[in-house]
């Protein structure tokens, strides 16, 4: 589903993933999802995002920001989710999230950021931060964030018109730093959901 008819052989080689979709309920006001699928995996470097098998992930794997950091020309790597909405409105964003305790042993303020795509749309050019905002999980640091935790969005919601109802539409990741580590994805009407509120949650359907 990509938006941009000329890319190259090998930007198509380096796809990778599900063209599943994650579907919301009949009613329900929010969409839960696991970040390492069902999602398309748009390979780059330095960064990249892979799934990998990661400790206290709910299913055991996770989204992980593979490579080297190089936060300057970021994003690289880009994962694209997409989603069918059954309820118009408002949304919040809220992803379970940790760093890699082996990457901020030497740097406490590491692998602790991403690039969400400010509205939806399959973004996808190499080191255009433009239609992103960097994640507010930027603003923790190690060792409290090397164990996972839920982390809202403070400013950023999502406006599911009307029009949008039933109609795929592509909610993009790209890679910031290297070691970021991101587990489970929940967009809902309510803000206020806690930890264990959204734990509760359960994987929409696909």
């Amino acid at each position: 589903f990509s938006t941009e008819d000329g890319r190259a052989d090998a930007q198509l080689d380096a796809l990778s993933g599900s063209l599943a979709q994650v579907v919301q309920g009949q009613g329900e006001p929010h969409l839960a999802w696991s970040a390492d699928g069902p999602v398309t995996l748009l390979a780059g470097a330095p960064e990249s995002w892979v799934s990998s098998n990661v400790v206290n992930a709910v299913g055991g794997t996770a989204l992980y920001a593979s490579g080297n950091n190089s936060t300057a020309d970021s994003p690289h790597s880009f994962a694209q989710f997409q989603l069918v909405f059954r309820t118009a409105g408002t949304y919040s964003i809220f992803y379970r999230w940790k760093a890699d305790e082996s990457r901020t042993a030497g740097d406490n303020a590491t692998a602790n950021s991403s690039w969400l795509g400010s509205t939806f749309g399959a973004f996808e050019t190499p080191g255009d931060p433009s239609t992103y905002f960097r994640t507010d999980s930027n603003n923790s640091s190690a060792p409290a964030n090397n164990t996972f935790a839920w982390r809202a969005e403070p400013t950023a919601t999502y406006t599911v018109a009307a029009s949008d109802v039933g109609n795929p539409v592509v909610l993009t990741l790209g890679t910031r730093e290297a070691g970021m580590i991101i587990d489970r994805f929940v967009l809902t009407q309510d803000s206020t959901l806690t930890g264990p509120q959204l734990d509760a949650l359960p994987d929409s359907g696909t």
